[in-house]
């Protein structure tokens, strides 16, 4: 397997037989119901045309623009934003050079957040990538009709209509109507893929490929994915699923994914948002939070070390990383530092990992190890598809469906209803 799950458990009757994977497996693979399945991304394919088009449109984001504005909620912006800032820098937009800098809308209704993307705007030109399957999100819909306003008068509608792309269903909904009226770019959201198992579809791919990734690599590892992570047997995204269950059947309610990369910060947020919206339902299902290592040891690693006993952690480990800083020799010692001298700190770091996962398993609390054998392309492909697969298999063992979100529906429908009430 490409990816590895080593284990650190304080109790050792874990045993991935006691789960019946084969049937999940199947399930995920031949028996979905046909109400509940939205299971393209297991055999994702995308045609040479579809890509051949992204990879157009994001050329000609790169030629006539310094700034892009994706505007999207929830899956609909999280894996592309996750993606950039692993692969490129979580501080990507002050190192950029020769592609335009990125920047996320329509996941929040802050003012201020708005007005201030606007005047980031203002300081050079300006392509806007609009993701949403139905049109109706608030969120995006408002982002949306801003920056049109904001698009149409700078550039004239003609101007603004060659600089917005759509990515949305491909029939029907009012974001497709508008494009159909306007005569927008557009780029298509599988009907069978839901918004958090998107990123390997256009509507992760354009920004993901403005930004100068290599779509191609991030493809092929997701691919080679679905021929690894396909086989029941001796199966590390199946293993993450089943102790996933195991912990939380043990009362591990809270999972800590960790990683020491904080360029890996966003990444685990998509995972995060792909878990909890997929597993958090009928009164059941794990918390899953982000931490970034060392740097949230020094706020809640006391309680992670030594507090309630009710959580278990992930942890990431990138091997590979392309880094060659290291710690300079010092001939006064000042600082005592001596002992480290002339390491890479990409070494320390992986050290660093070693006796976090020692101490926090002395102090009880179980830890799972997920390693990456290289930060690049192709790797984060493989791991997004290891992720997502295993995502649903922990699903189908909890005998929950985990492609729809009815929670989510609810606060949307209050919000309405108020604004509705108000005009």
């Amino acid at each position: 397997m490409n990816i590895s799950v080593q284990q650190f458990l304080n109790e050792k009757d874990f045993n991935i037989k006691n789960y019946d994977i084969s049937e999940a497996h199947n399930t995920l693979e031949n028996n979905m119901p046909a109400d509940k399945n939205m299971t393209g991304w297991v055999r994702m394919h995308i045609s040479d045309t579809e890509l051949n088009k992204i990879k157009m449109l994001s050329e000609k984001i790169r030629k006539q623009s310094d700034i892009l504005i994706v505007i999207g909620a929830g899956g609909s912006y999280c894996g592309a934003r996750a993606v950039i800032e692993l692969l490129k820098s979580q501080n990507y937009n002050d190192l950029t050079e020769n592609s335009p800098k990125i920047y996320f809308l329509g996941h929040n209704l802050s003012g201020i957040y708005m007005e201030n993307i606007l005047k980031i705007c203002d300081k050079g030109e300006v392509s806007v990538n609009v993701i949403s399957k139905s049109g109706t999100t608030l969120e995006p819909s408002t982002a949306f009709r801003i920056l049109r306003n904001y698009m149409e008068k700078r550039y004239g509608q003609d101007g603004a209509k060659d600089r917005i792309v759509c990515t949305t269903d491909a029939e029907k909904g009012i974001l497709r109507s508008l494009c159909n009226k306007v005569g927008y770019e557009t780029l298509v959201v599988p009907a069978n893929i839901g918004g958090r198992y998107s990123v390997l579809t256009p509507v992760g791919l354009l920004p993901i490929a403005v930004s100068g990734i290599d779509i191609d690599e991030l493809l092929r590892g997701a691919y080679d994915g679905e021929k690894e992570y396909a086989v029941p047997e001796n199966n590390s995204c199946y293993e993450y699923a089943a102790l996933r269950k195991y912990l939380a059947d043990k009362g591990k309610n809270v999972e800590m994914i960790a990683t020491f990369e904080p360029c890996a910060e966003t990444f685990l947020q998509w995972h995060r948002q792909l878990y909890a919206e997929s597993l958090g339902k009928n009164g059941i299902g794990i918390l899953p939070t982000v931490a970034v290592y060392t740097r949230d040891l020094h706020s809640i690693g006391q309680f992670i070390q030594d507090g309630s006993p009710i959580l278990f952690e992930t942890v990431f480990k990138f091997q590979n990383v392309d880094s060659t800083c290291e710690i300079p020799f010092d001939e006064e010692n000042s600082d005592d530092l001596n002992y480290a001298a002339n390491q890479k700190l990409s070494d320390i770091n992986n050290s660093s990992i070693d006796g976090v996962i020692k101490a926090h398993n002395e102090g009880n609390v179980p830890v799972i190890q997920v390693t990456i054998p290289k930060l690049d392309a192709y790797n984060v492909g493989n791991l997004i598809y290891f992720l997502e697969r295993s995502c649903a298999i922990n699903g189908i063992l909890d005998k929950i469906n985990p492609f729809d979100q009815p929670g989510v529906e609810a606060y949307k429908k209050n919000i309405q209803k108020i604004l509705r009430n108000k005009a």
